[in-house]
């Protein structure tokens, strides 16, 4: 036996949500997680079982009535078997995407080529991206940030005047 997550969307918005919570830990023996949300409820179980199909039956078995009572006899629109572990691993990924890369000035001085004074110069200009935050080291930027600065920076070469730096001092 395996460890399988079944998730369930349906296209149905639930006013007697708190009731439908309480109905499907009765109905259900398996963990059940129920999520409403703007448009649909998610209906997550977890639950023992040899393999996908079996785990999806059953729990699609377990929710009839549920389904007949508070879902209003639709049928869900997404239906998907995971094990424990693609699972984790699906999770472990999504919060690698939500972490930005951090980056520091040093960075932004290898990025662009530019030297410790002229990176100094333009961290304080008022386009230039905001710090996520400040160690002893210095700031730290979303390499993101950096990125869409060094990408949209105009590098022409003289003075720059205040109106393409948006600063009324035309140093920086």
């Amino acid at each position: 036996m395996t460890q399988w997550h079944v998730e369930l969307e349906y296209l149905a918005i639930i006013p007697e949500f708190l009731t439908l919570r309480n109905d499907a830990r009765d109905l259900v023996d398996e963990n059940v997680y129920i999520d409403h949300l703007e448009d649909r409820t998610r209906i997550r179980v977890e639950l023992e079982a040899n393999h996908a199909v079996e785990a999806i039956t059953t729990v699609l078995q377990k929710l009839e009535r549920l389904q007949a009572e508070f879902l209003r006899g639709t049928a869900p629109v997404f239906c998907e078997a995971t094990t424990a572990a693609e699972k984790d691993i699906r999770v472990e990924k999504m919060a690698d995407r939500m972490r930005p890369k951090l980056a520091t000035i040093g960075d932004f001085k290898r990025m662009t080529g530019v030297g410790n004074s002229r990176a100094a110069i333009v961290a304080q200009r008022p386009d230039f991206p905001r710090p996520l935050g400040t160690t002893a080291a210095g700031a730290v930027y979303a390499e993101e940030d950096l990125l869409r600065f060094i990408s949209t920076w105009d590098r022409s070469p003289g003075r720059p005047s205040a109106a393409r730096t948006g600063s009324p001092d035309p140093e920086i």
